[in-house]
């Protein structure tokens, strides 16, 4: 087995045991193990979203539904932030506001492409496209919130 698919397999393991591999320190070779967003990550005494998925299948689509959830939330945060912005008549605020959201997106279109294109022709590559993505949306969701927040003080 070579070593990106020792890595794999460790990766894999570790997904389904709900927990971060012990590994070497990461090289740019060997994608680092990835943990549930934020807001889903267990509590002591509690499981994480996906730790009853059973099968790669079910992890892939458990992912794709936190993916969904965490994307949906950044949404609505985003909206919420951009009606604050847009109330406050500045073009030049609300162009900024607009093109920071762009560049957010390229952000994660090219982060998310990157880790996933480790797995390319893998049956890894759609469970860490969704779990980049799902990620980085509750992130972002954070951000938006607190910058809602610190603009109303």
């Amino acid at each position: 087995m070579t070593r990106g698919g020792r890595a794999a397999v460790v990766l894999l393991a570790a997904v389904l045991a709900g927990c971060k591999a012990e590994t070497a320190p990461p090289d740019r070779t060997t994608p680092a193990a990835s943990t549930p967003p934020a807001e889903h990550a267990a509590s002591p005494g509690q499981t994480g979203p996906c730790d009853a998925a059973e099968t790669q299948l079910e992890l892939t689509r458990c992912w794709t539904d936190a993916r969904h959830a965490a994307e949906s939330k950044a949404q609505a945060a985003f909206a919420a932030l951009a009606d604050r912005v847009h109330r406050r008549n500045d073009t030049d605020l609300d162009r900024q506001f607009q093109t920071a959201d762009e560049r957010w997106t390229a952000f994660v279109e090219a982060q998310c492409s990157a880790q996933t294109a480790l797995y390319k022709g893998g049956s890894m590559a759609a469970l860490e496209d969704a779990h980049c993505r799902a990620d980085l949306a509750e992130q972002r969701r954070q951000q938006l919130e607190a910058a809602r927040v610190d603009s109303s003080r």
